[in-house]
């Protein structure tokens, strides 16, 4: 995992410490597990209406 930023990427050393410190972890976990499955759901999507 990655945080995009407009300087480039970030990797997790440098953002999750803060995360971790703001009490943020919770929802980058949720974040996380949700967002694969939605861009799935969005190729299934997409492969069923291409047929």
């Amino acid at each position: 995992m990655r945080l995009h930023t407009d300087n480039g990427l970030l990797s997790p050393g440098f953002f999750l410490p803060a995360a971790q410190r703001y009490q943020m972890l919770p929802q980058i976990d949720r974040w996380c597990s949700t967002e694969p499955v939605s861009g799935w759901q969005k190729v299934i999507t997409w492969y069923t209406q291409a047929w």
